[in-house]
């Protein structure tokens, strides 16, 4: 992919965000995202 690994950057896909935060592991499964 072309995009970062930034949440902050408009590249980002908040496809894989928003399923970690309807998921019950919100902190480990964005930890593991956005590094």
């Amino acid at each position: 992919p072309s995009w970062p690994t930034t949440a902050g950057s408009p590249g980002w896909p908040p496809r894989p965000l928003v399923s970690v935060r309807s998921g019950r592991s919100t902190r480990p499964a964005t930890s593991a995202i956005w590094f």
